[in-house]
């Protein structure tokens, strides 16, 4: 991967800045101070860096992605007039994975909140780049009586703990394998939205769709930030009114850690 970045003082032209990332990482974000290499040198300079960290950035999209985000533009067509046109215009901001804009009430005081995901789950915390530019370009988008609030994302996870009863044709452990690999990829982030809640018939069905199950049987199924129990839905939040705090709508995914899958008889 091969970038350039711009950097110009009061008495001096631009100064490019050429780096090379070598990497197995689907990407990688400079950090401050490591660039240093000058593609062109300016008389009476002798060394270059990087004061801030890069932010911000993704992967180009793929076919999927690229299918559902090419209407955003045309959608909102650089304005901001409906709650919809809110949603569109964050979604399709350069580093913004998600986004879901409401309606909400500050004392007697209509407004419209907008919660934010950067790619591939990044928080997009304020006092970035990322969280100022956006801001800014909803404000002198839309209508400036309306109010605004912008707020990254809550993470919320779920575990599960199952029996399955395989058939005698498969490997046990190779058949584990494929059951978390559905699992990680129907409850991913990418696959998830604001507010959506988990069922249990749709983990069963998961399950019970991968060749080479015969049976499944879950013991527990429950929110990360809760004690082990079954449950049948397990709920995600999205901002209401209220006279407290309003908090920002949460996505819940497959939580990172190994996921328990017991082979029975």
């Amino acid at each position: 991967m091969e970038g350039h970045l711009d950097w110009q003082t009061q008495d001096q032209p631009p100064i490019y800045l050429k780096f090379f990332l070598l990497s197995l990482l689907d990407k990688i974000l400079i950090l401050s101070l490591w660039l240093s290499q000058l593609m062109t040198k300016p008389l009476g300079v002798k060394s270059a860096v990087n004061p801030l960290a890069a932010s911000g950035a993704e992967d180009a999209e793929q076919l999927e992605e690229a299918r559902n985000n090419a209407p955003l533009t045309i959608l909102t067509l650089g304005r901001i007039v409906s709650l919809q046109d809110y949603e569109d215009f964050a979604r399709a901001f350069a580093g913004i994975g998600k986004s879901l804009a409401t309606w909400t009430w500050t004392g007697q005081r209509q407004e419209v909140f907008i919660t934010v995901a950067g790619s591939d789950g990044a928080l997009v915390e304020k006092n970035t780049k990322l969280y100022d530019n956006l801001l800014l370009a909803i404000k002198s988008a839309g209508n400036p009586r309306v109010d605004v609030t912008l707020e990254t994302y809550i993470p919320a996870f779920f575990q599960l703990v199952a029996n399955i009863k395989p058939d005698p044709a498969y490997l046990p452990g190779k058949l584990k394998t494929e059951i978390e690999r559905r699992l990680r990829e129907k409850f991913s982030f990418e696959k998830r939205q604001f507010g959506q809640p988990v069922t249990y018939s749709e983990v069963v069905s998961c399950i019970q769709n991968t060749s080479g199950v015969i049976a499944v049987d879950l013991d527990y199924l429950f929110r990360s930030d809760a004690s082990p129990v079954l449950s049948f839905l397990l709920g995600a939040s999205i901002p209401a009114p209220s006279r407290e705090a309003i908090s920002a709508a949460e996505l819940l995914t497959l939580d990172p850690r190994p996921i328990e899958l017991n082979i029975i008889p």
